[in-house]
C-alpha cells in the first residue's frame, strides 16, 4: 500500500491527472493497491479499448511539448606535447597492478576527469591498462 507506484498514482490523482488501474483478485493481498485506486476513482482497465478511450478524451495540448534536447557544445582542450608526456608519466606512475578508482587517479595526478579518460582510452588501446566496472583501472603485466 505504500509502494512508489501507488504514491505516484495518488499524486497524479491529486493533480487531476487521469489514473488507470488493472484490477486484481480481491483475495490476493498484492492487489489491494490497484483495487484501492479503482475504488478511489481510477479508471478501470479491462482491455485496450479502455485505455484508448481515455487517451482519445485527453486534451494533449494542455501541457506544452518538452523543449528538444540540446547537446552541449564540447570545449576542446589543447594540450602541448610536453603536457601530454607529463600526464602520461603521472598516470603510469599512479596506476598499479591493483585496480584504482579513476576519481582517485584524477585527484592524485591533478588532472581533470575528461583528460584522464582520454589518456586511459589510449593506454587501454595500447594494452597497457585494463578498465573495470565501477570506474577502476589497473596496469597490465607486460607479456614477453
Amino acid at each position: 500500500m505504500r509502494s512508489g507506484s501507488l504514491i505516484t498514482a495518488r499524486d497524479a490523482a491529486d493533480r487531476r491527472i487521469e489514473v488507470l488501474a488493472l484490477p486484481g483478485s480481491p483475495l490476493d493481498p498484492r492487489s489491494q493497491g490497484t483495487n484501492g485506486l479503482i475504488r478511489d476513482g481510477a479508471t478501470l482497465v479491462q482491455n485496450v479499448d479502455d485505455i484508448l478511450n481515455v487517451l482519445s478524451k485527453t486534451d494533449r495540448m494542455e501541457t506544452p511539448p518538452p523543449e528538444p534536447y540540446q547537446i552541449p557544445s564540447l570545449e576542446v582542450v589543447e594540450i602541448s606535447e610536453k603536457e601530454r608526456t607529463e600526464i602520461h608519466k603521472k598516470l603510469l606512475e599512479n596506476i598499479a597492478h591493483d585496480p584504482i578508482a579513476v576519481d582517485e587517479l584524477c585527484r592524485w595526478c591533478h588532472v581533470s576527469a575528461d583528460i584522464v579518460q582520454s589518456f586511459l582510452l589510449e593506454l587501454e588501446l595500447a594494452v597497457q591498462i585494463q578498465q573495470y566496472s565501477g570506474s577502476r583501472v589497473s596496469r597490465l603485466i607486460p607479456r614477453d
